[in-house]
């Protein structure tokens, strides 16, 4: 069954009206957590000076910072795949050793003279 373009006119016109709406909420959802997020590093920043500079080492330092990029890439990396492959359910994981072994090179021969 086909829509008029009447009826998608007012489907349209009333989900953007919603839309626009929300802007000033979500502005202000957007400032509220652009705030948080500096507020977090700041204390973060001046708890990593405290443990370097009272003799605690840069090395626990960059083991945390090493460790929370794993985490990040980890878990954009998830974010990604799921929204690629959308609802799809993920493959099962080959074995280990299945993935692992080399590709059988074809038998090489002897150059024609």
């Amino acid at each position: 069954m086909t829509r008029s373009p009447r009826r998608l006119r007012e489907q349209v016109r009333e989900t953007v009206g919603e839309q626009v709406r929300d802007l000033p909420l979500h502005a202000v959802r957007l400032a509220m957590f652009g705030v948080g997020r500096a507020l977090l590093l700041s204390d973060r920043v001046t708890r990593d000076y405290k443990e370097i500079t009272e003799g605690g080492g840069v090395k626990p330092v960059l083991g945390r910072l090493r460790d929370d990029v794993q985490h990040t890439a980890v878990s954009v990396v998830e974010t990604v795949v799921e929204a690629v492959r959308g609802a799809e359910e993920e493959p099962a994981p080959a074995p280990r050793a299945a993935r692992t072994r080399p590709v059988p090179r074809p038998a090489e021969r002897p150059a024609r003279r």
